[in-house]
């Protein structure tokens, strides 16, 4: 299983964040929408997976429950899609993985299809993940939008919260056919229960600095508080936000063996 690490920043001494997932070969998602110049000043060997912003835009639609921190109104979806296009263009010969343009709230079905056709006409090097949510108005919650897509021979499909409900049929049409990605889902109960491939979220790098925390191996959260109770854990209360942004990679790394660990006593074997 692959724990993948969202969003961007900097230590004090100018190490990006980036620099240091790669360091401990911990995957990097930066979102297009909002992190554009982060992308383009990436150049770690880690693999890169670039997000679309489709939270922003489905937000307001019901489709997915993750929220977006500004409250900027976000530009026009058609305008956003063809910029992304554009920079789709720009690095088809990148070999990272871009995540569709999911606005399924904003445009419709036809478009968001006809986009991912331009896109294979690119005959990029790049994986081209779809997303798919039980919202899509021509999927009505039966999941043939995601049957459709795996008899089109797509290996690779990310999902998120919008389908929590649904979790164990998907898995169970995808089974091995099909690597899956859950979208701000790193979770110990949701990773613990089901065989994703992948995963992200902010959880490495912005709870330690927003909220003083930091995730640890078995997938819990180490706060200040549970730090004063415990002497051999007590120093954490100490750390300066660099220190405590490594340690919180630190542990991301060793939740991502654990996770990997786990499924493979199962019988999953994810494909590095």
């Amino acid at each position: 299983m692959h724990l993948v690490a969202a969003g961007a920043g900097k230590l004090s001494n100018g190490t990006s964040y980036s620099e240091l997932c790669s360091q401990y070969k911990i995957r990097k998602l930066l979102s297009h929408y909002s992190e554009l110049k982060h992308i383009e000043d990436y150049i770690c060997e880690h693999s890169l997976m670039v997000d679309s912003g489709g939270h922003v835009y489905n937000k307001a639609s019901g489709l997915n429950v993750v929220g977006f921190g500004s409250h900027k109104a976000p530009r026009p979806a058609r305008e956003e899609a063809k910029r992304y296009l554009r920079f789709l263009e720009k690095y088809k010969d990148k070999k990272w993985v871009m995540v569709e343009p999911d606005y399924y709230g904003q445009l419709p079905t036809d478009y968001i299809d006809g986009f991912y056709k331009d896109v294979m006409a690119m005959n990029p090097s790049f994986e081209y993940i779809r997303v798919y949510h039980p919202g899509i108005k021509e999927d009505g919650g039966k999941m043939n939008v995601l049957r459709k897509w795996i008899d089109e021979g797509q290996n690779y499909i990310g999902i998120s919260k919008s389908a929590e409900n649904l979790y164990s049929e998907i898995f169970n049409i995808t089974k091995d056919k099909v690597r899956l990605h859950g979208f701000a889902l790193t979770g110990k109960t949701i990773l613990e229960k089901y065989p994703f491939y992948s995963a992200d979220s902010t959880t490495a790098l912005v709870i330690p600095i927003k909220y003083k925390s930091i995730p640890i191996g078995d997938g819990k959260m180490l706060s200040k508080p549970k730090a004063i109770k415990d002497k051999d854990i007590r120093y954490l209360m100490y750390l300066d936000d660099d220190k405590r942004i490594i340690k919180s990679i630190q542990e991301f790394k060793k939740q991502e063996i654990h996770y990997t660990k786990l499924w493979e006593k199962r019988g999953v074997i994810f494909n590095q």
